[in-house]
């Protein structure tokens, strides 16, 4: 339709691809009751900044998981009652975010968090919990249904990238043992690793140069902690009951990422699980970090402007550092 070449095809995909997170990412700050510094720490880590430009289906993942937290997180603790556009909206973010990554479904969970008195009584909230459920169900049957079947009753394994016997369904569903244990071997050996990368420590999917200085991590990691503490006079939102589901939807999403990755990407050979990565862990991060916030740690310094700043002002530097090092090579 513009009479353009297949470049700039690519980069108006991504340049699109990019609109489209900052929208999100704006109204889940819009929407957020509390802890709108938080989500917008989360969208200023490298990784998300890197990953936000480009064709990955992380881009639609973040965007609607992110927005999705702060539906519900607003509808939990901030409004009087769930409309009937607030249900719909959330059925269309499962739809479309869950077909990209089957395991991401679980974080419908976190809808669970809004009482029930708000949707007007059991039989609403039945309907409204059938209605997003049938949404994702939907979405994943029109998109996904070859694929899920092609896992599910295989009835020998194969992983083509590094042309060995893979697992089946079937055998990892009678070995909980065996799933158990390279979970446990994929934390010990390789969670450094996740948890650099998804802060942004392989920014190169090829190229281990193109990462971001440890140093940085750190620095950030420390600013995220920070700006999850709660300050003096705030209000905690998120009581022990609340947190305590968070974190178990966290760690059930963990297990199914790695679960799925153990099916579909890790050979018999192999003592650990292969390919699962720390950006699979972004969309979880927001609702995570704001869990944190409790009675016992206050910040008693440092505003949330300055803290946001420093953080732009690394993303400046990763990007400098980044340029310099591809022009050497140039």
């Amino acid at each position: 339709v513009l009479n353009l070449n297949s470049i700039c095809l690519v980069y108006l995909g991504r340049f699109l691809n990019l609109l489209f997170f900052v929208a999100m990412t704006f109204l889940s700050i819009k929407r957020l009751p509390f802890g709108k510094e938080v989500m917008m720490g989360a969208a200023l880590l490298p990784m998300t900044i890197h990953l936000s430009a480009s064709f990955s289906y992380d881009v639609m993942i973040m965007g609607c998981m992110f927005y999705l937290t702060a539906i519900c997180l607003d509808l939990s603790y901030e409004k009087d009652r769930v409309r009937l556009v607030d249900v719909a909206v959330l059925a269309l973010l499962m739809a479309a975010a869950g077909p990209c990554k089957m395991v991401y479904g679980v974080i419908a969970g976190f809808c669970l968090l809004i009482p029930v008195r708000k949707f007007g009584g059991w039989g609403k909230w039945s309907l409204s919990a059938a209605s997003v459920l049938g949404a994702f169900a939907a979405a994943m049957a029109v998109v996904n249904h070859r694929t899920v079947s092609l896992y599910t009753q295989a009835d020998q394994g194969y992983v083509a990238w590094a042309g060995e016997t893979g697992y089946t369904f079937g055998q990892l569903l009678h070995s909980p043992m065996l799933v158990l244990k390279m979970c446990y071997n994929t934390l010990a050996w390789q969670g450094e690793q996740l948890y650099s990368g998804m802060i942004g420590g392989a920014l190169g999917n090829m190229d281990a140069v193109l990462n971001t200085p440890y140093a940085v991590i750190l620095g950030l990691t420390a600013i995220l902690v920070m700006l999850a503490l709660r300050k003096p006079g705030e209000s905690i939102f998120i009581q022990w009951k609340g947190r305590l589901w968070i974190w178990f939807l966290c760690l059930v999403c963990l297990g199914a990422l790695m679960f799925s990755m153990l099916l579909a990407w890790t050979p018999v050979s192999s003592n650990v699980i292969n390919g699962v990565q720390g950006r699979y862990l972004l969309p979880l991060l927001p609702i995570f970090l704001l869990s944190l916030k409790n009675d016992k740690v206050v910040r008693t310094d440092w505003d949330d402007r300055g803290l946001l700043f420093a953080m732009a002002a690394m993303d400046i530097y990763v990007v400098l550092r980044l340029f310099s090092l591809v022009c050497l090579r140039v």
